[in-house]
């Protein structure tokens, strides 16, 4: 008795559960057809959807009974005559299976898809076809579609994944969180993309890609014979810099930096301290923390000497003992200090590398020089008696006197640099000789008024009715006297020349007297300077 119970309690309960099973694995399908054509598909939920190009316009919902959400099935008009939007939705419920939907719309009608949720999305044996289309795909939500578009806009967030295939004439991407977007099967002609947070985009070939990243995002390029357009942002503020060959960089300070895979080059931040490095194929883009950017092309750093541009220094000179405290008679040579001053105009430079590396390397060119030596003394030179003499003025005030030499000049300067990918980040040393060619000189005296007359005296005077040289009486205020002066008509000068960036300094000496043989004193002329404007 007690066996034959158990065994009919055995058979209820399987009977019950075979009921039950075969209850909850229904299957229910609802179909709705609507009047108008679907212009926009708005999907909220966890559905499969599959979407076909038809004559007619229709949502078919396929699902499980029991453990199927509710599917509601709405249709929204536009005011807009003959836009409808068909929004389906489910109801939240625990361990619900996602439904299939089956969407039939007609061609050319198509203009937005929006889905949310759970979603998978995809286009039937007939692509879609219409001339604008929106797609926005946020949660958890995948996405491959075909068709032809005119005009197409992807908006990916979550944790999306779009794949997009077939033709169009331009596409704007914009991808956040960490979704993924592949339109590397799209044809298109022309696109504007923006990656931020954790998101990647994979673009199309041989297409100029305008890309835009933040944080750690990041977009995979690919690179076609060379010619591309790229950008990248990263943070709130953004500088740019232009760059050769049809790229287009835009940089900013990166506290976490970023990383952009392109076909065959590599785009990478590197961190290094104050300074960011972007390596991008051949250009190198230093990224300081103050925003400052910099571009240079790896392929195109050639040894840059530094010679070329406009310098100023102060110019003296000293006996061959290196004394400038003169004998009485040639004190009338004394200078005022710094108004002896030079000025230096190196229009041409010519570079010859020495080493692969381009640090090490050879300059010459041509430049002129204008030296003023601003006499201490009311001073007037003469060439006279087979040797240069020194006067002094004798009458009214002098304001000034000088003596003014110009030169054509040519250098041979052996230099070395640190860093020849950039003048701003580099030091440099050079030394070597600049051998010049006098093209001008004169003494110049400005006094007080005109008409003012003056006795020239020699400075050694001791009888003063013997050393009057000559009287003048001047029509103006300004006295110049063009003449060799027994200078030496040629000059070589060593030169040492170092700096850091555009800062440069430099020294010279002449290794030739100043005055010709037993014609004048035994001087030679020095120099100390700064470059104002280098190139």
């Amino acid at each position: 008795m007690d066996t034959k119970r158990f065994f009919l309690a055995v058979l209820g309960v399987s009977l019950l559960f075979t009921t039950g099973y075969s209850q909850s694995h229904q299957v229910l399908e609802k179909q709705y057809f609507l009047s108008e054509p679907i212009t926009g598909l708005i999907v909220d939920g966890a559905f499969s959807v599959e979407f076909t190009t038809g004559d007619r316009s229709s949502v078919t919902v396929i699902g499980d009974v029991e453990t199927t959400p509710k599917v509601k099935v709405e249709t929204v008009a536009l005011k807009k005559e003959g836009e409808t939007f068909v929004k389906v939705s489910s109801d939240s419920k625990k361990n619900a299976k996602p439904c299939k939907l089956v969407i039939e719309g007609k061609r050319g009608q198509l203009k937005l898809i929006q889905l949310s949720g759970i979603v998978s999305f995809e286009t039937g044996e007939s692509p879609i076809e219409t001339d604008e289309l929106v797609l926005s795909v946020s949660g958890a939500s995948s996405v491959k579609i075909d068709g032809t578009f005119q005009t197409l806009v992807i908006e990916s967030s979550g944790a999306s994944q779009i794949r997009v295939g077939g033709t169009t004439h331009s596409i704007t991407v914009a991808s956040s969180g960490v979704s993924e977007v592949d339109i590397s099967s799209l044809e298109y002609l022309k696109s504007e993309i923006s990656s931020t947070g954790v998101s990647k985009i994979t673009t199309k070939k041989g297409v100029n890609n305008a890309v835009t990243t933040n944080g750690a995002s990041s977009a995979s390029v690919n690179i076609e014979n060379g010619a591309y357009s790229y950008q990248w942002t990263s943070g709130n503020e953004q500088g740019q810099e232009m760059v050769e060959d049809k790229i287009f960089i835009k940089t900013v300070e990166s506290d976490d930096g970023a990383m952009v895979n392109i076909v065959e080059n590599k785009f990478i931040v590197k961190d290094g301290g104050n300074t960011e490095t972007i390596t991008i194929g051949p250009y190198d883009i230093n990224i300081k923390q103050n925003k400052a950017v910099k571009v240079w092309n790896k392929r195109k750093s050639k040894f840059d000497g530094h010679w070329g541009g406009i310098e100023l220094a102060i110019n003296g000179y000293n006996t061959s003992d290196f004394n400038m405290n003169f004998p009485k008679e040639y004190e009338y040579m004394d200078l005022t200090f710094p108004k002896s001053m030079a000025f230096y105009l190196n229009l041409l430079e010519y570079n010859i590398s020495f080493s692969k590396n381009q640090k090490w390397g050879m300059l010459s060119g041509l430049g002129f020089e204008w030296h003023n030596y601003r006499f201490l003394q009311d001073v007037w030179l003469e060439a006279h008696d087979g040797a240069l003499q020194g006067f002094y003025f004798l009458g009214d005030p002098v304001k000034k006197t000088k003596l003014m030499v110009s030169y054509m000049t040519v250098p041979v300067i052996f230099e070395f640099q640190t860093n020849n990918k950039s003048r701003t980040n580099s030091f440099h040393v050079g030394v070597g000789v600049v051998g010049g060619l006098r093209i001008g000189s004169h003494t110049k005296a400005k006094v007080e008024s005109r008409n003012s007359t003056y006795q020239l005296i020699n400075p050694n005077w001791e009888y003063p009715d013997d050393i009057v040289l000559a009287s003048y009486t001047t029509s103006g205020t300004k006295i110049k006297n063009h003449d060799d002066f027994y200078l030496n008509p040629v000059k070589l000068d060593v030169t040492a020349r170092v700096g850091w960036s555009h800062l440069n300094l430099f020294a010279t000496y002449s290794l030739t007297p100043m005055f010709r043989e037993k014609r004048g004193p035994e001087l030679y002329p020095w120099a100390i300077g700064i470059t104002l404007l280098g190139w």
